[in-house]
């Protein structure tokens, strides 16, 4: 039996807690990939960093966490940031969003070959990948792709 591949495709960015000194690579598809590698389950991301510190930080974490980035593209400005926060030290709390990058990402054809390749795919509303759903279900049909981030 042929090992299961999954790719993250559409949205990253960094959850920066300032006064904690911490951030974290994240966004929906980030973390469902986090998760499944540490499975043992191969995984890809296809997004977009920036040049700054926390597109660098973002690399260096997720290929840690054995997370193909050969698609995680790069984009000069920054990377897309959520501050962060907590309310009585545990509820995490959204402050402010910086787009950066993410703001310009999309899907090229090489992209969309790459993902076409994968037997599970998850994205979300935010990853700017929306009007190429279509082309990259249509390749694969109902049989091979798993839509969990859309279910």
């Amino acid at each position: 039996m042929n090992k299961i591949k999954a790719v993250a495709v559409g949205f990253s960015c960094m959850d920066v807690y300032e006064k904690l000194n911490r951030t974290y690579p994240t966004g929906n598809g980030v973390d469902w990939g986090v998760h499944l590698s540490r499975f043992g389950i191969p995984v890809s991301v296809v997004s977009v960093t920036g040049t700054d510190q926390y597109g660098q930080l973002m690399r260096e974490m997720l290929t840690k966490e054995r997370i193909d980035i050969s698609h995680l593209h790069q984009a000069e400005g920054d990377t897309c940031q959520m501050k962060m926060d907590l309310k009585n030290g545990t509820d995490r709390v959204h402050l402010e969003e910086v787009e950066g990058v993410m703001k310009d990402f999309r899907l090229t054809s090489e992209d969309k070959e790459f993902i076409k390749s994968f037997d599970y795919f998850h994205t979300d509303l935010f990853g700017n990948v929306l009007d190429d759903l279509e082309e990259i279900h249509d390749a694969g049909g109902e049989s091979r792709y798993g839509f969990l981030g859309l279910q």
